[in-house]
């Protein structure tokens, strides 16, 4: 009876058939090899007499090692076969081309790209500064912004967000402002800009801070009342005046102790007069007064506040004037009648009045005028007037003498000839 020998495998030969069963080979199979990759991106512009290195980088998935090499260059371009660092200084402005090789030596990868040398130093141009969106414009948005050193253009972006994709607004112009017309009244955007050599964009830099905007619509704006003057020299009372506003119908007046506006309150009510005679003031004391427009009385679209200006009410002296003497009414003028006077020591103004009889109380034909003679043009033709003068100290009659004496006067009927 023949004796049945067991041969044990070797624990190695289990081991090596595990593991060509674990990377899916069959004895005998020998794995794939993987191409390798050039990773860096390099530089593209360079200096004349300045060296230009680019250092190559690039992997193999293998852990092969890498040979680099030069299959087109410009003369004198070198590359470490061992490392991948390229070393250069060109003498002569111009592009040109390169082809380098990373190789395994099995397979390779390739990269090309254009070497541009220049005379002068490629200089990062600066972001525009102090840019600044107005929010005060009717309908449009204004853009403006600094200039900056080396910079020939600037270009204006937008977004309707701050982290929104910027969009485009102008082209690369020369002029430090822009105006946004394709924009929403009350809307509000973010605007950045940026800076470039040329016309082109060339060499642009990073864009620039933000600043928000917004426009007026133009039926919510009213500019305040310019103009704004309050009297010093009237009796009693501080008059202001102001101009009229486009599109405005209605004004207020407010006013102040203190010119910065500190217990500032509306006196008046919306009046559509650009006048307003204050009563309501101590005489002596310094006041501030400002003045709205609205487009209705009851305020709608109110501007903002006008400049103030200061006025001041003086107490009122009595002055006894003598009525006016040397009163004289025309009887040979055509259609009209003018009196004449004599001024009254004391006196700034005069007004004339006027009856049709000496039973009847005058009523004045003129207002309170600095002149010593008026034209009655508003007389019959026949008829006969009695006039009287009186003198006052302004042009509101404060201090008004009595009547002077009365002369008679009438005018001649023009009758044309046939």
């Amino acid at each position: 009876m023949k004796k049945i020998t067991k041969i044990k495998a070797a624990p190695w030969i289990i081991l090596l058939v595990f593991l060509l069963l674990m990377t899916g080979c069959s004895p005998g199979t020998v794995p794939a090899n993987h191409d390798p990759t050039i990773n860096s991106i390099p530089l593209t512009n360079s200096l004349v007499d300045a060296l230009y290195t680019y250092d190559v980088e690039a992997s193999d998935s293998d852990g092969d090692t890498l040979v680099y090499t030069l299959t087109s260059a410009p003369p004198g371009m070198t590359i470490n076969s061992s490392t991948g660092v390229i070393n250069w200084t060109p003498n002569t402005i111009g592009s040109y081309d390169v082809v380098l090789r990373v190789s395994d030596s099995e397979s390779f990868d390739t990269q090309s790209f254009t070497l541009t040398i220049s005379m002068t130093e490629i200089t990062t141009l600066s972001a525009p500064t102090n840019v600044s969106a107005s929010d005060t414009k009717i309908n449009k948005i204004q853009i403006t912004w600094d200039a900056v050193s080396g910079a020939t253009h600037y270009q204006v972006y937008r977004a309707d967000v701050f982290l929104g994709s910027k969009t485009a607004l102008s082209g690369w112009q020369t002029d430090t402002t822009y105006d946004d017309n394709d924009i929403d009244a009350g809307t509000t955007y973010y605007y950045w800009v940026k800076a470039a050599e040329s016309s082109s964009g060339e060499n642009e830099s990073v864009f620039s801070e933000s600043d928000t905007g917004f426009a007026i619509a133009l039926s919510i704006l009213l500019y305040p009342p310019a103009n704004v003057l309050a009297s010093d020299g009237m009796v009693g009372k501080v008059q202001i005046t102001w101009d009229a506003v486009s599109s405005a119908t209605h004004y207020q007046v407010y006013r102040s102790m203190f010119s910065s506006g500190l217990g500032r309150t509306g006196i008046s009510g919306w009046q559509t007069d650009t006048t307003y005679d204050d009563t309501t003031v101590d005489t002596g004391i310094t006041y501030y007064y400002w003045v709205k427009a609205a487009r209705s009385d009851t305020g709608f679209d109110a501007s903002d506040y006008s400049d103030y200006d200061s006025g001041t009410a003086i107490f009122m002296i009595p002055i006894d004037l003598d009525p006016p003497t040397n009163v004289s009414a025309s009887d040979n003028l055509l259609n009209k009648v003018k009196i004449t006077w004599s001024t009254v020591s004391g006196a700034t103004h005069y007004r004339v009045y006027r009856s049709t009889s000496l039973f009847i109380k005058p009523s004045h034909v003129s207002e309170w005028q600095t002149t010593i003679s008026y034209n009655d043009e508003s007389v019959t033709a026949g008829t006969t007037y009695y006039y009287r003068v009186k003198a006052a100290t302004s042009s509101e009659g404060d201090n008004a003498s009595e009547y002077s004496d009365y002369d008679e006067g009438h005018s001649l009927l023009f009758i044309p000839l046939p």
